[in-house]
């Protein structure tokens, strides 16, 4: 019987959740898996462009003819306020296969300015979130695609939200 692409997480998935990710493809790219509580997962290949992953960072789409392929690096992929794929769910290691989240509840996500609850997120510059509503005074905010919504409020740089993804497939 075959499996759907897409269904609920097991334990083996669990575990690969916090791993740094495999040297060898265990998944089809693309795979989606779901957990009980709404967040979605899905299985890509990470290459860094000298740009670490980091925990509940953004992973962005690399511009590649590779589908499924993230960066942590706004440069090498879709640039300031493009395409996110989701967030990192653990550090993976450059040229590893592994998770990203990509619908649900994400905590401790890094934002790079003020943010109010309720704000419209988009991907910034430096491996953290920024919203829509602030800090975007120099281009027309019609340029950035909302990734995610802010459950929780953060004063400033360093800060972290609780925000839950759009749903990015």
């Amino acid at each position: 019987m075959a499996v759907p692409e897409t269904y609920t997480l097991d334990h083996v998935i669990l575990q690969d959740l916090d791993s740094t990710g495999s040297a060898t493809a265990l998944h089809t790219l693309g795979t989606l898996r779901k957990s009980t509580d709404g967040r979605e997962f899905r299985y890509v290949l990470f290459t860094s462009s000298g740009v670490a992953a980091a925990l509940a960072a953004p992973a962005i789409l690399a511009n590649t003819t590779t589908a499924w392929v993230v960066t942590s690096d706004t440069s090498d992929g879709d640039a300031e306020g493009g395409a996110a794929a989701g967030v990192f769910a653990s550090v993976l290691t450059d040229a590893y296969y592994g998770w990203i989240q990509v619908a649900g509840e994400v905590n401790l996500a890094p934002v790079v300015s003020t943010v109010a609850a309720g704000d419209a997120l988009y991907v910034g510059q430096a491996q953290e979130f920024a919203s829509i509503g602030a800090g975007v005074s120099s281009v027309s905010a019609t340029q950035f695609t909302q990734c995610a919504v802010a459950m929780t409020a953060a004063a400033g740089t360093a800060s972290t939200v609780t925000l839950v993804l759009k749903g990015l497939r």
